[in-house]
Order: C-alpha cells, then structure tokens, then sequence
C-alpha cells in the first residue's frame, strides 16, 4: 500500500486517494488527489480549510475561474516535478 493515501468519506462511503500534490495559491492551500483505484491521470483540487476544531476540510472550489487558474497552476508545478524526477 502507498504511504501517501488518504481516506475520504463522500456521500457516506469511504474513499481511498493518493495524494499528488499540497501547494499553496494566492494564499490558499489546495490539495491534488486522485482516486486510488483510478487508471487514468485524473486529478481532483480541493481547497484545504481548517474547522473550528483544528481539522481540515476538503472543500471544492466553486469559482470557475479561480478553478481554472489552480488547475492551470498545479499543472505547471506538476510538470517541474515530473522534468525533476526524470534527471
């Protein structure tokens, strides 16, 4: 088992999801995941917030623009650790 899986409860089911990437734009942290079981490069972007009680929270983003500037930002710092990993 990979040691970067993190277990996630969705519609009341438990999900398991590699983490990818923790990075942090215009002052948010975000959080890249893909399902566990998946076959293909998908990816999911969640915003990362803290709970009243210190937990964090997976929250989706619901700005489509903002969406889009993440992705477009967690893309390209993919691509740099991917150039990093093949040198």
């Amino acid at each position: 088992m990979k040691d970067n899986l993190i277990e996630l409860v969705i519609e009341n089911k438990t999900e398991l999801f590699e983490l990818l990437l923790r990075f942090r734009f215009k002052g948010c942290d975000y959080i890249a995941l893909c399902p566990e079981d998946s076959d293909d490069d998908s990816a999911a972007i969640f915003e990362v917030k803290k709970a009243d009680n210190g937990e964090e929270i997976f929250s989706t983003i619901s700005n489509d623009n903002l969406a889009k500037e993440v992705f477009v930002h967690f893309i390209s710092i993919w691509e740099m650790t991917e150039e990093d990993t093949e040198e």
